[in-house]
């Protein structure tokens, strides 16, 4: 019995170790079929998707190998608390501009106060 082409194409990209990409395949191939996309869609939507999800596992890992006691983001900080940074600072810092630059960002102050 042969494979389907499908089959094939998976195989392939995970022997490419685009795991992720494999495992998703039918859906972009389905889409792509009902809104006739073109070839360069099809691999830009591919492509995209693998690097995504790539992003989001070593993001994952990271914070796994961090070992932090509590996960905490700037969307659950209580700026009703915040006293030396206004609020139009604190929502230039939700833009994570600071991140791409490779900056750190270190909140501290007293204990219960909303950090």
């Amino acid at each position: 019995m042969t494979k389907h082409p499908i089959e094939g194409i998976q195989e392939i990209a995970r022997s490419l170790r685009l795991v992720e990409s494999a495992a998703e395949l039918p859906r972009p191939l389905r889409t792509a079929e009902q809104e006739l996309w073109t070839h360069h869609e099809l691999l830009h939507e591919l492509f995209t998707y693998e690097q995504r999800r790539r992003e989001e596992k070593l993001q994952e890992r990271l914070l796994r190998w961090a070992n932090f006691s509590v996960e905490r983001s700037l969307e659950d900080f209580e700026l009703e608390h915040l006293h030396s940074i206004g609020a139009r600072q604190f929502n230039q810092l939700r833009e994570h501009d600071w991140l791409k630059s490779h900056h750190n960002l270190i909140l501290f102050g007293p204990l219960r106060a909303g950090k």
